[in-house]
């Protein structure tokens, strides 16, 4: 009995001095042996299997193109818009160089275009007409070994010539008015009969007077050979 109470009493004794138990679970390293660990041994993080969206380039960031049309359309509305401006230069002054340029005056009346004859490729005779004067002049366009331009082939000052050339000129102007004007008589005459003829009423309708006095005027016309 005694020496059991004795181990007991040294049993209490050596547990009231002994240190607090450390706590269940593996050992937790500390921050020095993290840092010596090796590569190896240090976890690594799982990669994801889709790949992260990136931002795509713009169009106008993978090339240059779209800088390179912006500044051409400006280049080309600077032109156009130069160009617009010194026509209104030349239209307002009153020099002779505002005259000859691109914007000078044209009146109608001076110089008349009686004819345009193509002869071959390139090439155009036109007969002009200036004053009491006829010309013959060649037109040819601007190709790569010639610039081009108008040459005067001959001069007619013949009162009688240049009457002659005006009366076959206008003749030809005058019968195509004349086939315009029977071609619309003679559209406005089926007209007239096929209002005349219209089915539903018995008996032929009345002729108006104005309609009346047109087909004796046609009549006339017709019996002079204006229309024949």
């Amino acid at each position: 009995m005694p020496t059991r109470s004795l181990i007991t009493c040294l049993a209490l004794a050596l547990a009231s001095h002994a240190p607090a138990s450390e706590p269940v679970g593996p050992p937790t390293a500390d921050p020095e042996a993290r840092a010596l660990m090796s590569p190896r041994a240090r976890p690594t993080e799982s990669t994801p299997l889709v790949p992260s969206a990136t931002p795509k380039e713009s169009w106008l960031d993978r090339s240059d193109w779209g800088r390179t049309a912006i500044s051409l359309g400006g280049v080309l509305a600077l032109i156009v818009g130069g160009s617009r401006l010194l026509r209104r230069f030349a239209r307002s002054s009153g020099s002779l160089a505002s005259a000859a340029g691109a914007g000078g005056r044209a009146p109608a009346g001076i110089i008349d275009i009686l004819g345009r004859f193509p002869v071959a490729r390139g090439q155009t005779l036109l007969l002009l007409k200036i004053e009491r004067r006829v010309l013959l002049v060649c037109q040819t366009p601007p190709g790569r070994g010639s610039p081009g331009g108008m040459s005067v082939l001959a001069q007619i000052d013949e009162p009688e010539e240049v009457a002659s050339i005006l009366i076959k000129s206008r003749d030809r102007e005058s019968e195509s008015l004349a086939r315009r004007f029977e071609a619309t008589l003679r559209s406005f005459e089926h007209r007239m009969d096929a209002a005349e003829r219209t089915p539903g009423a018995g008996t032929p309708r009345p002729e108006r007077p104005a309609s009346a006095a047109l087909r004796r005027r046609l009549d006339q016309l017709r019996a002079a050979g204006v229309s024949a």
